[in-house]
């Protein structure tokens, strides 16, 4: 056990070349603009949805002349499309509390 002491207390860690550490700061930085961007991009959905819903609600549902079939079948349409949205999300966050590569990188 000393020798290996020895042995191992006297190991330095080897120089990291400088190509490394620019690809490092490089794919720091693009992560970095990836990552606003879509903060962005879902600010941006979210607010150009939460309008569209209102003028849907107002402009078609409240309106009396589009016929009663239609406005069943955009409900059902969209009332599906949420479904399958919430579906997709639980069953993500489910994978992911129970990955077993969780703790695996890159």
């Amino acid at each position: 056990m000393k020798r290996l002491k020895n042995i191992t207390g006297s190991l330095e860690y080897a120089d990291i070349p400088e190509h490394v550490w620019e690809q490092y700061w490089g794919d720091l930085y693009r992560r970095i603009e990836l990552g606003f961007g879509w903060i962005l991009v879902s600010i941006g959905a979210i607010i150009l949805s939460g309008c569209g819903l209102f003028y849907l609600i107002k402009d078609f549902f409240m309106d009396p002349q589009p016929p009663i079939l239609l406005k069943v079948g955009v409900a059902a349409g969209g009332v599906g499309t949420i479904i399958l949205l919430v579906s997709i999300i639980r069953q993500r966050i489910f994978e992911y509390k129970n990955s077993r590569y969780k703790g695996v990188t890159r």
